[in-house]
């Protein structure tokens, strides 16, 4: 569980961003930025440097290899920290490793992560310990850093969801810059009970989720 200083650095940085993406409210480029901004305070430095394969021996081939997974081990759900928010953290373990990733939960005790790449064997095997490797450091949530950056790009991605829903609904004049002081109310009042909500809750989920 993440310590209460960590909870308020957390929040501090959600807001910082939804006040950096204030002036996008009303456009199309509101999510791009919203991504930008999540990668530059979210995504997990340890991911974010990509390692260099070694020297390639052999012919290409496709190559396939399944980690299996003893979710019971865990007290959180292993599939949702594995996906991340709107599968953030497997895309980042995707560019990490050079693998494609498949996670499959069931109703046992097991969790597959299927593994497919394309290259020379002895590429092949390193790209598959990159993958495990990471997979490995996610589950692993040392200092709560993983828990807490998914929990904060949460929040950032559900505030967004709910102002790109009122510009469906209601027109990009609704978020008028000189006329949104109703907007910014609900900002504030309507998301501290959620942000709270999340930071508390979001690394307890229990559910089993398919794929």
């Amino acid at each position: 569980m993440c310590s209460r200083k960590k909870k308020q650095e957390k929040l501090k940085q959600v807001d910082h961003i939804m006040n950096k993406l204030k002036p996008y409210w009303g456009c199309n480029m509101l999510m791009i930025m919203m991504e930008y901004y999540i990668y530059e305070f979210f995504a997990l430095d340890f991911l974010k440097t990509i390692p260099e394969p070694p020297a390639s021996i052999g012919m290409v081939s496709t190559s396939h290899f399944q980690l299996v997974i003893k979710k019971c081990k865990y007290s959180f759900n292993v599939y949702s920290r594995i996906i991340g928010p709107s599968g953030s953290t497997i895309q980042a373990i995707q560019r990490f490793s050079g693998c494609q990733l498949k996670v499959k939960s069931t109703e046992t005790c097991d969790l597959y992560v299927n593994m497919v790449t394309v290259a020379c064997e002895n590429v092949a095997k390193w790209r598959f310990e990159k993958a495990k490797e990471a997979i490995s450091y996610v589950l692993q949530n040392k200092n709560d850093q993983v828990s807490s950056n998914q929990r904060a790009e949460q929040m950032v991605r559900n505030r967004c969801r709910e102002i790109q829903r009122a510009k469906n609904a209601y027109g990009p004049g609704i978020f008028n810059p000189n006329d949104n002081a109703m907007i910014e109310e609900n900002e504030e009042n309507g998301n501290e009970t959620q942000s709270a909500a999340i930071l508390e809750d979001f690394s307890n989920e229990t559910g089993n989720h398919d794929q």
